[in-house]
């Protein structure tokens, strides 16, 4: 027997809140068979005004309700399943937004401590910091349970005199890898040379 599960399904694009995969098949007597439904919601604005950088919390979970029909070649009758699914948006806050190191001498390093938190309420976040030549973050990945905070430490190793400016940036990333959301941490120092490098 053929199964056609009928929901919003656009094999190329693959741009409908919902797909399911296998679309048909055939099952043979007294087995079963797996159709794998996939959520892809998509993407809101998370930010209350045009110049906030607070997400809004009332836009994080969005329930959805389906009703998926199962038919059978040959059959009149149908199978009907409902489906529900809840998405929720991974979104990071940080303080402070801009690391000021200042002067920093030679030979020296200099750490400012930044904590990254997860606004969401009902899902843990993955994040990454990246880094660049002279500020290293620590730990620069990780893990961050629903409204709890990570803090992390940015080190600047300057190796070359003058001001050095750079934006590292900060992600929060879904089980899977994808990118949630990202926002960009101003980093910046001098080095002066007190002593001969």
């Amino acid at each position: 027997m053929t199964t056609n599960v009928w929901c919003p399904y656009d094999k190329e694009k693959r741009t409908d809140t919902l797909v399911y995969e296998p679309k048909e098949g055939t099952i043979a007597p007294y087995s079963k068979t797996r159709v794998t439904f996939i959520l892809n919601p998509k993407v809101e604005q998370l930010t209350k005004g045009f110049k906030s950088q607070e997400p809004a919390i009332d836009k994080q979970t969005k329930n959805f309700q389906y009703l998926g029909t199962v038919q059978f070649r040959g059959l009149r009758k149908k199978l009907k399943i409902p489906i529900t699914a809840k998405s929720t948006s991974g979104c990071l806050t940080m303080e402070p937004r801009l690391l000021d190191y200042g002067p920093v001498p030679c030979h020296d390093v200099a750490d400012h401590l930044l904590t990254v938190k997860n606004v969401n309420k009902e899902l843990a976040v993955k994040y990454t910091v990246s880094r660049s030549t002279f500020f290293k973050p620590s730990p620069a990945s990780g893990v961050i349970p629903p409204g709890q905070s990570a803090s992390i430490v940015v080190r600047y190793e300057p190796k070359n005199l003058g001001t050095h400016v750079d934006q590292l940036k900060v992600s929060a990333l879904a089980t899977d890898g994808t990118l949630m959301h990202e926002t960009l941490l101003t980093v910046q120092g001098r080095l002066v040379q007190v002593q001969p490098c």
